[in-house]
């Protein structure tokens, strides 16, 4: 599947900028009567990484710093005859335009007054319904499995149990990294953090990585593609100060409350989550050059302690002499297919419940990211990140054997070069590159089983136990492989230019996705046995589970997968004819121009 998209985006506003994945900061140079103060110089500086930006004020004295990286900033203001002010401790905060309006008092020596962002007029101009998360919050929050999509919860409208925003589904949400593109086509929702076996994610970005948090309810078209909510993290850069994080979480049933239903001088079962990590972030080349490094590694365990019924020796037994009774002789592939069921389950009574299964399922992930940036001169910078995970979960879906936990390998990688252009004190340019990639298979956790090597012809190559159903007894081959990847590209650019009292923004953008799915379901047969087949089903002293057992023994399958069952006398049925082959969901979009206009 492949889907092309170009969008062409001019909006013209009076008060407020469409925001791409950075800040703004605008504002108005007074006197202290309130006047206008046009041509004034303002200079921004970013203390931290030495970045300067330098603009004068229009004839209302307004003057404009679109898209700036996040961050504490500050401005010099100078005007002639006029007291020089600085302002300190601004935050330019994710998707978000901060107002700073300064007013110059008539010099009386020279002096630089100096005041902090908090002690003066200090507003955000948006039409956006928005909700940001700072740096302190992101690392403070006790996030459940360290999950960035918690934070979604503590924007306005979201439903307290999942992240529907504001009446729109989940998967109306646009997820963005650096403002690239973070969604899984094929489920619509974010690809980072995304759920494998039981729900536990293939893959973590890791918290300590996380700069800005930013769910914008009501988002510009700049940063649309879906029409619910826009969720956009800001990673963290390098600054012209060695910073970074160690850290190790850590979950142990032993450091948990006991259960009072466990039997006295019993163990718990195990119940951890081993989570250490790092953060690093610095100079290459002091003002000029900056790095930062993070990684993260998840390895969860839970142990199972289920009581199970597995067809032991007893039970066969049983059914054995059922079939005796009624003249049916036992099938020689069901014999060969109960090795499939493990060895060490099938020495119980024929009772249920004469297993225990105590198996463990285990969770764990490898998680990293690097981002450098480097700014040219003043007027060019180039920011590029990598960010990757790969990750495997093995659990119990069903099946409660360990052979047959399925295991859901994922991969995932999100790259970003973002090039930042002030082509003029009022006209500056963002192009940004991204590309996010996501892959994950499910299958049975051992596919060594040989069903043609059994008796058992499916007319499949490949691998594994086929699916085995029988009624009162757990079952085996619990996933049949499937998988996909989900590739996304796009080139974005955004020129925005200020024209007296008004801004002009344009952007325009190419995305091209595809999705490759692959379902082999039932290729290696799906079998149901619930004792209604055979002589024996309208026998009253025998239990259900024991006829489920014989028709299984006899090979009378209730239903399978491809066969041809015979509607007559009950035969043995065993032959299925299922050919191997990918499913593919594809469809192409024809590349497509859209063009929107908003006046604020």
């Amino acid at each position: 599947m492949f889907a092309g998209r170009v969008c062409l985006i001019v909006l013209l506003a009076s008060t407020a900028w469409a925001q791409t994945f950075r800040g703004s900061l605008t504002g108005t140079v007074t006197d202290t009567s309130g006047a206008a103060l046009p041509e004034a110089a303002v200079r921004l500086e970013n203390p931290a990484t030495g970045f300067t930006r330098s603009t004068v004020a229009t004839s209302a004295g307004e003057y404009n710093f679109p898209d700036l990286a996040v961050g504490i900033y500050s401005i010099t203001v100078t005007h002639a005859g006029f007291e020089t002010t600085k302002v300190d401790k601004i935050e330019i905060a994710v998707s978000k335009t901060t107002n700073i309006n300064v007013q110059l008092g008539v010099a009386q020596q020279q002096q630089v007054v100096e005041i902090s962002a908090a002690a003066v007029n200090l507003e955000t101009t948006s039409s956006d319904l928005s909700a940001q998360v700072n740096d302190k919050t992101v690392q403070e929050l006790p996030l459940n499995g360290r999950d960035f999509k918690q934070m979604v919860k503590l924007a306005p409208g979201v439903t307290p149990s999942g992240t529907d925003v504001n009446g729109m589904r989940s998967t109306s949400n646009n997820y963005q990294v650096d403002g690239v593109d973070n969604n899984d086509v094929m489920l619509g929702i974010s690809s980072q953090n995304q759920g494998g076996v039981a729900g536990i994610a293939g893959g973590l970005l890791p918290i300590d990585a996380i700069d800005q948090f930013s769910v914008q309810t009501n988002a510009g078209a700049d940063t649309g593609r879906n029409s619910g909510s826009n969720v956009n993290m800001v990673i963290k850069s390098g600054t012209n100060a060695i910073h970074g994080t160690a850290y190790f979480f850590n979950r142990n049933e032993d450091l948990a409350s006991r259960s009072p239903l466990l039997p006295a001088g019993s163990r718990p079962q195990e119940i951890r989550n081993n989570q250490p990590g790092f953060s690093v972030g610095g100079p290459i080349v002091k003002n000029k050059t900056f790095f930062f490094v993070s990684g993260e590694i998840q390895y969860a365990i839970a142990g199972e302690s289920i009581l199970d019924t597995s067809p032991s020796a007893a039970w066969v037994a049983a059914g054995d002499a059922v079939l005796s009774k009624y003249g049916v002789p036992v099938n020689p592939v069901s014999t060969n297919l109960l090795t499939i069921y493990p060895a060490y389950s099938r020495n119980g009574p024929a009772t249920a419940n004469n297993y225990l299964a105590n198996d463990l399922n285990t969770y764990n992930s490898f998680n990293g990211l690097v981002k450098i940036d480097h700014r040219f001169n003043d007027k060019h910078s180039l920011s590029v990140r990598y960010f990757g995970s790969a990750g495997t979960q093995v659990a119990d879906v069903g099946s409660h054997f360990k052979d047959f936990f399925q295991t859901a390998p994922m991969h995932i990688h999100n790259f970003s070069v973002v090039e930042n252009a002030i082509l003029s004190p009022r006209l500056v340019n963002q192009l940004t590159l991204g590309e996010n990639y996501f892959m994950q298979t499910f299958q049975d956790e051992n596919i060594s089983f040989n069903s043609l090597a059994l008796g058992l012809n499916t007319g499949s190559s490949i691998a594994g136990a086929p699916t085995i159903k029988i009624g009162g007894f757990d079952s085996v081959g619990a996933t049949q492989p499937a998988g996909r990847t989900d590739t996304t590209g796009h080139i974005t650019d955004n020129l925005s230019y200020t024209a007296g009292r008004h801004q002009l923004k344009m952007g325009g953008e190419y995305r091209r996705a595809q999705l490759d799915v692959a379902y082999f379901n039932n290729v290696r047969g799906t079998f149901s046995f619930d004792g209604t087949r055979g002589p024996w089903s309208s026998d009253s002293t025998l239990s259900s589970t024991l006829k489920s057992l014989a028709d299984f023994l006899a090979g009378y399958p209730t239903n399978s997968s491809g066969a041809t069952i015979n509607r007559g006398e009950p035969e043995p049925i065993y032959q299925i004819n299922s050919a191997d082959g990918w499913f593919h969901d594809n469809f192409q979009v024809s590349p497509q121009l859209n063009i929107n206009f908003g006046l604020r």
